[in-house]
């Protein structure tokens, strides 16, 4: 049966909880279902029509013409949709249909090499962008007038990289986050962005200089890597913020202590002498 149901509560779609599978109600897939997604013919799909409750759903074997399909027929149908493993669509155009879409999530896709004009996303709130090969620019995002969270990047693919981030200046954006390859200078883009309160990525993507000026010129800016050091769920092991900074161990143990005080104290230190700092200084310091 190409129509699949997940054991879920419907809790309410929150940025902790829309990309992840178990806040679907179903799961569309072709009989030609395999390790990467397989196909989904045009026949398949229309098993939605016994089920016009169905608010949200995870689709997988699209090609171009059965991703049009199912837009075009049952997209709007839908406040939230999960495309998993639908590798070979290569255009997103239609997609701007979709007035009430509430989130999109996409896990992997080979083909696709801009994404869509958004203005007509009127309720699009959430979007996240996982594992694009050929993705390389955000441009679309800025046009989504109510889009609160962006996430993009890398989830099982290690290739992604986004060096073409259009102003962001305009947008109802509060939360970015990314594990991808952003170069210094796009990540200004994120910081004028009027309502945001949280810049997410990796806390070894960029030098230790460059987080603290972001923490002591943008303190209303919250971030896991924008912060001298951050512990894992155990309270015991976690990192020193910063490229190329060490693990920590264990907390508790005379050399990780001392490392996280002197990190504590650079840190610091640090953001009291980049304060002021205009961006393009800090990046070519960074950059030296």
């Amino acid at each position: 049966m190409p129509l699949s149901f997940e054991k879920t509560e419907m809790k309410e779609l929150t940025y902790g909880n829309f990309d992840s599978q178990f806040n679907y109600q179903a799961f569309l897939c072709g009989e030609a279902l395999d390790i990467g997604g397989g196909t989904i013919t045009k026949e398949e799909i229309d098993i939605i029509k016994d089920y016009p409750e169905l608010k949200r759903i995870r689709v997988t074997g699209l090609r171009q013409d059965t991703f049009e399909y199912f837009i075009e027929n049952y997209g709007s149908q839908f406040e939230a949709i999960c495309f998993w493993k639908d590798k070979l669509v290569s255009d997103f155009s239609i997609l701007g249909n979709l007035e009430n879409i509430v989130a999109i999530t996409f896990f992997w896709n080979q083909r696709v090499e801009k994404l869509w004009d958004m203005s007509n996303n009127k309720k699009l709130r959430m979007l996240n962008l996982d594992d694009f090969t050929r993705l390389h620019s955000l441009r679309g995002v800025e046009k989504a007038p109510a889009l609160e969270y962006l996430t993009f990047g890398n989830l099982s693919d290690s290739r992604s990289k986004f060096d073409n981030v259009p102003d962001l200046n305009e947008t109802s954006l509060q939360k970015v986050a990314y594990n991808s390859d952003v170069p210094y200078e796009c990540v200004e883009k994120f910081l004028n962005i009027p309502d945001l309160k949280e810049l997410g990525f990796r806390a070894n993507m960029y030098k230790v200089e460059f987080l603290a000026w972001i923490s002591a010129n943008y303190p209303h800016i919250k971030g896991n890597a924008l912060r001298p050091y951050a512990l894992f769920g155990d309270k015991k092991s976690g990192f020193i913020c910063g490229k190329r900074k060490p693990w920590i161990h264990d907390i508790n143990s005379e050399k990780d202590k001392k490392r996280v005080e002197k990190a504590v104290n650079n840190f610091e230190g640090l953001k009291k002498e980049l304060y002021g700092m205009p961006f393009e200084e800090i990046v070519k310091l960074c950059k030296e």
